[in-house]
């Protein structure tokens, strides 16, 4: 990727992905945020900020909570290279940043529409969806 990366919140587009991925396979296994920071010793909190990108992950908990979920580390990273954002610095995490989208849209809808998206086999269709649901946003 040539672009450059950091959304408008100023959270880099990376601890975005790996805070998705960290959340897809939370869910995916039942795990609540709580039990999740637990297991390396956090409070679920911050499990909430890594997901949404606010904080970066350091190197060891990305380990910590890979052999938590009994996955690679690769697997955070996978799908990365699919994102392309345009006109954009590059900027980096910070604790500062806010992040309403959860306060607009319930977490029920987003894990549903994340699930129906999910079993969408076809890349074209995938790219479909999300080019129609960025264009009902504007």
């Amino acid at each position: 990727m040539n672009d450059n990366t950091a959304n408008s919140n100023n959270i880099h587009y990376v601890d975005i992905h790996v805070g998705r991925k960290l959340k897809e396979k939370r869910l995916e296994r039942g795990i609540t945020q709580d039990d999740l920071a637990g297991s390396v010793n956090l409070t679920f909190q911050q499990v909430q900020k890594y997901e949404k990108g606010i904080n970066r992950i350091s190197s060891s908990k990305l380990y910590d909570f890979a052999k938590f979920l009994d996955i690679d580390v690769s697997y955070f990273f996978q799908g990365l290279d699919d994102y392309k954002i345009h006109n954009q610095e590059q900027l980096y995490a910070s604790d500062k940043v806010a992040n309403d989208f959860g306060a607009t849209v319930k977490n029920r809808e987003i894990e549903s529409l994340v699930q129906a998206f999910k079993c969408v086999s076809n890349a074209e269709v995938r790219k479909n969806i999300i080019s129609l649901v960025k264009t009902l946003t504007t």
